[in-house]
């Protein structure tokens, strides 16, 4: 049984345990589980429209705020830092070399080996030159924060 499946049925034994206060809300003779819990399409439908909400995005001008309310400098200073550790990662990741940043993560140079691909309209092979690209691996300090293990 799916999660929201399983949160569904919750709902419906809230309603039935509260069936008395709920009157003004639910007449008596409806069935509640044919209500509450959606068809399996319905279900689909909502796990799809849950999957098409974006989470919020924080931009440079955030994280410049943010920095100047914290360190208390002034707006322009805090810019001129953040374009500074930018400029200053993306120098030395062109360079080959990996910056790790405790408790943050490590910033490196992936090189991805030529291949051999394919269009998907034509099915023609192409071939895929080789390329470098940067990557960023989080350490596990900020992986337990995202995931709420620790503060």
């Amino acid at each position: 049984m799916t999660p929201l499946r399983l949160f569904y049925l919750g709902i419906v034994s809230f309603f039935f345990l509260h069936r008395d206060s709920c009157n003004a809300f639910i007449p008596t003779n409806t069935n509640l589980e044919k209500v509450l819990i959606p068809s399996t399409r319905q279900a689909t439908q909502l796990q799809a429209a849950a999957k098409d909400v974006k989470p919020e995005v924080v931009r440079k001008a955030y994280l410049v705020n943010s920095v100047a309310e914290i360190t208390g400098e002034s707006k322009q200073k805090s810019e001129a830092c953040v374009d500074a550790v930018i400029e200053t990662i993306i120098k030395e990741i062109s360079l080959g070399k990996n910056i790790n940043i405790s408790g943050f993560g490590i910033f490196k140079r992936s090189d991805r080996k030529a291949r051999t691909g394919r269009n998907p309209k034509t099915g023609e092979s192409l071939e895929i030159p080789a390329k470098k690209a940067p990557s960023f691996t989080a350490a596990k300090n900020f992986k337990e924060r995202v995931n709420g293990d620790r503060e």
